[in-house]
């Protein structure tokens, strides 16, 4: 049987925190992406457990919560 393994996103305009990212979850799989366009990719190409998202990307109009926003999307209706 396979073990299911926790993904983690980290979208980060800060490279050598993106390095970071994946010694500190060791046990767990994590990509890295500096740009708000690559993690909407991201995202929509696989499914993550946990974002962990920048909420000020230096050099651009766009933002961390603007992309949280846009992403919020329900996957399921709740359960009663």
């Amino acid at each position: 049987m396979s073990e299911l393994v926790t993904r983690i996103l980290a979208i980060d305009d800060d490279k050598m925190w993106l390095e970071q990212i994946p010694l500190i979850f060791e046990d767990y799989l994590v990509d890295g992406v500096p740009t708000i366009d690559q993690g909407l990719q991201a995202i929509e190409s696989s499914f993550y457990d946990i974002i962990l998202l920048d909420l000020n990307f230096i050099g651009t109009i766009e933002q961390g919560l603007m992309f949280s926003e846009e992403s919020a999307q329900p996957i399921a209706e709740p359960m009663s």
